[in-house]
């Protein structure tokens, strides 16, 4: 059975699957979280299933990126844990981060999407001189695996996993599962 969230994902276009230009580059699927909050159920159901992965982390602050600002709110209302957000563009500007902090707080990371694009070591070296000790990293979906610097990723759903449940359920077409297998397992094209 295909799990209620990648249904809703599916149903509202925040998960696509065909072929897409994003950032110049042709790519077989598309995830737009940027849409969740028009879907409030949608984006609760979410931070409601972040909260249960994130009950058994010791952390006491969530750090979220500019991009994932709705998806960072949504799970600190749910949790009552404190959000520190990155407030302008770039590669991670923890330099820039609002929220309430201040040295010695463990803190989880959520990303809308982990692909090999970010560069989470610089990231967790930047929050840690600025006080936030990043012990997890939590993105709603993984595209492929990632070099984490020692800190353990723990996704909301994998790339890999989606096209199986889809494929089992015989939601997307044989030959798109193996064209978007196939993206995921070049090297450096995300």
């Amino acid at each position: 059975m295909l799990d209620p969230l990648i249904a809703g994902m599916i149903h509202a276009g925040i998960l696509q699957f065909g072929q897409f230009k994003i950032a110049g580059k042709l790519v077989p699927f598309r995830f737009s979280a940027e849409y969740l909050p028009a879907y409030p159920q949608l984006l609760g159901e979410i931070a409601e299933r972040t909260s249960e992965r994130l009950s058994s982390f010791k952390i006491d602050r969530l750090v979220g990126l500019e991009d994932s600002l709705a998806f960072g709110v949504a799970c600190a209302i749910h949790t009552g844990i404190s959000l520190a957000y990155t407030r302008s563009g770039g590669a991670f500007p923890v330099q820039n981060l609002v929220g309430a902090y201040d040295s010695g707080h463990r803190a989880a990371l959520l990303l809308n999407e982990l692909n090999t694009t970010l560069p989470l070591t610089a990231f967790a070296i930047d929050a840690h001189k600025v006080g936030l000790e990043i012990t997890a990293v939590v993105p709603i979906l993984a595209v492929q695996e990632h070099e984490n610097a020692g800190i353990p990723i723990y996704p909301l759903f994998r790339l890999e996993d989606v096209l199986t449940e889809l494929s089992v359920a015989e939601e997307l077409s044989p030959h798109q599962v193996q064209v978007v297998r196939a993206w995921i397992a070049e090297p450096n094209l995300h």
